[in-house]
């Protein structure tokens, strides 16, 4: 399929640049895109969450089957993710947490964030990441599972379009500048499906996951204005993830 015949179906190029930007996917060849076609793919962020939890739960399904282990099962899940997705989302948790945790001025902390280097507080933050989610998901099992596999990238990417419309940015420059534009009201309807569903699906412990991934993202953003001004590229993947790991902790919360 060629360029041209992309720009005849309005809603699929900026889908399948989201799609490219957010995963390790192959799509076909879309052409450069430029700074329009980059704000207009923020709004189908929720979409590939969608996309990348559907196929989680299928895997899942096929792991049941050929593991009885919920262990190994969540182990390879989580490596599942990380790989369909290029291990974006927790390069900027590392970078974020390397900043933050440093605990030096604004623009001391940028230049941290920016330095490819990985420094003690990054390895530290992903390694406690990981192990909630992997941890949380082990207790899981059944359709609570499939729930927690299939929402959490949806509903986190979804709520990622709040925090960007309500949190100002701490440069003037770089990707999240140039990708992140104020969504409208209009685009926040996947973030409200996601988590009607997820109250729909869980009920109570849906609400509590929802809750729980919501809070993550307040303070996270509370704390960048503190710390930074406003919001970068890496605090938006730190969000994603955080909010991810919150939810699965929530899920595995008992409720009586």
């Amino acid at each position: 399929m060629t360029v041209k015949r992309f720009s005849r179906i309005p809603f699929l190029r900026p889908f399948l640049i989201a799609l490219q930007f957010l995963t390790r996917i192959p799509v076909p060849d879309l052409g450069p895109p430029d700074d329009v076609d980059f704000r207009a793919s923020v709004r189908f962020y929720p979409l590939v969450g969608l996309f990348i939890g559907i196929l989680t739960g299928l895997f899942a399904l096929v792991l049941s089957q050929l593991f009885p282990s919920r262990l190994l099962q969540s182990v390879l899940l989580v490596a599942f993710d990380v790989v369909i997705t290029g291990g974006l989302h927790l390069d900027g948790l590392m970078d974020t947490a390397d900043g933050f945790l440093s605990y030096r001025e604004k623009s001391r902390v940028l230049e941290i964030m920016r330095d490819s280097r990985v420094g003690a507080m990054a390895v530290l933050a992903i390694f406690v990441t990981l192990a909630v989610r992997i941890a949380a998901l082990a207790t899981l099992s059944g359709a609570t599972r499939l729930v927690v596999l299939v929402m959490a990238p949806f509903l986190a990417r979804g709520q990622l379009l709040l925090v960007v419309r309500f949190n100002r940015l701490a440069r003037d420059e770089g990707l999240s500048h140039q990708a992140m534009d104020k969504p409208a009201i209009g685009d926040f309807l996947p973030y409200i499906i996601a988590l009607l569903l997820t109250i729909g699906l869980a009920r109570l412990s849906g609400l509590l996951m929802a809750l729980a991934a919501a809070a993550v993202a307040v303070w996270l953003s509370r704390v960048a204005r503190r710390r930074i001004g406003g919001m970068t590229g890496d605090v938006y993947g730190a969000t994603v993830e955080l909010a991810q790991m919150a939810f699965a902790l929530a899920a595995a919360v008992h409720l009586p």
